[in-house]
């Protein structure tokens, strides 16, 4: 773990190599960058207790180990099935996705912002 290695070239030179050292610990713009997760996200989840952290003087670090298990602990994303294709209809030209635009009998008020505007105005 982090041992220079020497070993013997063709040519007469010996080469050091050392192999990089595993972190354990990340402070807090290394865990945002790990996780995905926003700097706000993060201390709110410190301050909640579901995120364990460590000072080190000014600095907080957060055990790889800690953020990992956070992270797994976080609920499973669920998402609701597409319908055959109820929903939308694919181009088979370009291959763009199509949405049915609203026609003249749906009602205004299911319409959102300008949508909604221009059917009032006809």
């Amino acid at each position: 773990m982090g041992f220079p290695k020497i070993s013997n070239t063709a040519n007469g030179y010996a080469t050091v190599s050392v192999a990089p050292l595993k972190r354990v610990a990340l402070d807090i713009p290394s865990t945002v960058d790990a996780s995905g997760l926003s700097r706000a996200q993060i201390y709110k989840d410190l301050r909640a207790g579901k995120l364990a952290a460590y000072k080190n003087g000014s600095r907080t670090l957060i055990f790889l180990d800690d953020l990992e298990g956070y992270l797994r602990r976080l609920p499973r994303a669920e998402f609701r099935p597409l319908d055959d294709e109820a929903e939308l209809n694919v181009s088979n030209e370009d291959g763009r996705l199509e949405t049915d635009a609203p026609d003249a009998a749906t009602p205004a008020s299911t319409l959102g912002g300008k949508a909604r505007h221009q059917q009032t105005q006809k």
